[in-house]
């Protein structure tokens, strides 16, 4: 009996599933027939063939890296000092530094070192190390004492939400900080700009106008100290296709219960004679997300003038596309986009169906709609009359 022992772990099912263990002198086929155990106690995965192999899988190694980090010295008094930053790690594929140094750095060993020169203020130095399992971070502070009374770096955590959006769309930012003293400060960079808060706890900014994908980056810090530097990005939301689709102008509705009745809350497709009624600004357009019904069905949404108290009549431009803010590719189908001002969209999602914008079953689409019939354009010029907004209305029907 032969036996091996592979630190891989949890992913041991994965590897049953898709993937074959090769031994030094032959192959074990790993798939639903193949015996599996789990030790209980030490939580060993063990895999047997039907030719008497066994092969042991141990979990011990299935663990992000460890890691330990310092600095010498600790705090100094002088202008400025060398500082020596010491790392030990083990299991790690990758280390990276951030903040007061960068780079790559060693992922092995227990006597890593490197020395920095001229350091004159207190300085953070961070290393993260990584492994398919996961990663862990560490941080070392060195402090300069006496101009400043015990110099504290500042703690700074960042996100966004959402973390995706149309072109055009905006998002939350927020960034969390602690240990904050008088005088300390924030700085924007990247797809913002400019002073933010610098107050301890939770701060929030709503931008708008996003361009996705935008990395926003914050950089804090007390007097004294180096800077903390963090950054989110916010995404293009719909396909990888999409990343690069500019928008016409800009995006307002995008909610999918805006295809909803209100009273019996009919999904996109299922609803007939259901009038939706919505007021869209005069130079922004809707990019209205839905998912396409299972079934063979064929419908069309009728467009109509909208009521005085909505802004009065406005032609429209629609289509339907895998994009949001997509008024030119229109799935390569000339059905899929309609304009006028009584503009009727017909699509289908039976095959079988001719002269009908075709969409694929249980798919995720948009209805991009914008009071504008000026192509040419990029329809910046809107027909819409109301110096604020014009209604849209539309109904679903066989």
């Amino acid at each position: 009996m032969k036996k091996m022992l592979f630190a891989i772990g949890v992913c041991a099912s994965m590897l049953v599933q898709g993937q074959d263990l090769i031994l030094d002198d032959n192959t074990i086929p790993l798939d639903e027939n193949t015996p599996l155990t789990i030790n209980p106690n030490s939580g060993d995965i063990v895999v047997s063939s039907e030719n008497g192999n066994l092969v042991c899988v141990d979990n011990s190694q299935a663990n992000a890296p460890t890691l330990t980090l310092s600095t010498n010295p600790t705090t100094f008094t002088s202008s400025s000092t060398n500082v020596t930053v010491s790392w030990s790690v083990s299991g790690a594929d990758t280390c990276f530094a951030s903040n007061a140094w960068s780079g790559a750095k060693s992922s092995s060993g227990s006597n890593n070192s490197e020395v920095l020169s001229n350091v004159t203020q207190t300085s953070i130095y961070e290393l993260t190390c990584s492994n398919s399992f996961g990663s862990v971070q560490k941080s070392a502070v060195v402090a300069k004492t006496g101009t400043i009374t015990n110099p504290t770096p500042l703690t700074l955590s960042m996100s966004a939400s959402p973390t995706s959006v149309i072109a055009g769309g905006q998002a939350t930012i927020s960034w969390t900080l602690g240990n904050v003293a008088s005088g300390a400060t924030c700085t924007a960079s990247g797809a913002w700009s400019g002073s933010k808060a610098a107050q301890t706890g939770n701060n929030t900014e709503v931008v708008n106008s996003i361009t996705p994908p935008a990395t926003f980056t914050l950089s804090c810090q007390n007097p004294g100290t180096n800077a903390v530097v963090r950054q989110v990005t916010v995404n293009s939301q719909g396909s990888a296709q999409c990343s690069s689709q500019p928008p016409i102008a800009l995006v307002e509705q995008t909610a999918p219960n805006t295809f909803q009745d209100g009273t019996n809350n009919i999904p996109w497709g299922e609803a007939t004679g259901v009038t939706v009624r919505y007021g869209l600004s005069k130079f922004k357009y809707s990019a209205l997300d839905f998912v396409s019904p299972s079934g063979n069905l064929t419908k069309k949404v009728f467009f109509e003038n909208g009521r005085p108290a909505d802004g009065g009549p406005a032609n429209y431009t629609v289509a339907i596309s895998e994009c949001p803010g997509d008024f030119s590719v229109h799935l390569n189908q000339n059905f899929c986009k309609v304009s006028g001002s009584t503009p009727t969209l017909r699509w289908t999602t039976d095959p079988a169906v001719s002269s009908r914008c075709t969409l694929e079953k249980n798919k995720q689409y948009y209805l991009n709609i914008v009071h504008s019939l000026d192509e040419a354009n990029g329809y910046t010029n809107s027909i819409c009359p109301d110096a604020a907004e014009c209604g849209v209305l539309f109904s679903e029907l066989f």
